[in-house]
């Protein structure tokens, strides 16, 4: 057995060697996120990629300067939506897509997105859900709604500031874009 065939035995032996320790022992390249850290899509991929415990080579666009529009990136993403992942030249948009691929690809269990079909069903209920419906309807005005008088919202947002890897670097500074942005705009 040469080289070659003893990874490749290794890969598909997720008992003997996960994935996940795999890729990162191999120096693997880094997958690229083209993000915008003021995104709340781009934030769900960074907050995800922290539970995971995969690292992103973070590349910045500015939706400000269209950058989104620049042929080099139309290239990448036709659509030319953000957030865009490069996975050694496998490319997904959108971040539901971004965040399963992750899970499968470099999660060390399925605690985040089961391989049993119906656990997985419901979560992927909750991400159309989440796409389909709810988004649509709170993405004009949930960065100007208070939480104080919402007691189970202001709980729900202290355990994701408490306890979600990450949360604090992958969220903090692109909420704080996105509200003084907007409260800039609304200004008379």
């Amino acid at each position: 057995m040469n080289v070659d065939e003893s990874i490749h035995l290794l890969l598909l032996s997720p008992q003997v060697i996960p994935r996940s320790l795999f890729y990162r022992s191999v120096r693997m390249p880094r997958p690229i996120l083209y993000t915008a850290e003021m995104s709340p899509p781009c934030r769900a991929v960074l907050l995800a990629a922290e539970a995971i415990g995969v690292q992103l080579e973070k590349r910045e666009i500015s939706i400000f300067n269209r950058d989104q529009l620049q042929e080099s990136f139309q290239k990448i993403n036709p659509q030319h939506t953000i957030p865009t992942l490069d996975d050694n030249g496998h490319i997904i948009w959108d971040s539901h897509a971004i965040i399963c691929y992750l899970c499968d690809k470099y999660g060390r269990d399925d605690s985040l997105y089961p391989k049993d079909l119906e656990r997985r069903a419901i979560i992927d209920q909750r991400l159309y859900f989440d796409c389909g419906i709810l988004f649509a309807l709170l993405r004009g005005i949930a960065a100007f709604v208070p939480v104080a008088p919402y007691p189970n919202v202001a709980r729900w947002l202290k355990i994701c500031e408490e306890e979600l890897p990450g949360y604090a670097r992958a969220n903090g500074p692109g909420v704080k874009m996105f509200h003084e942005y907007f409260r800039a705009k609304l200004q008379p």
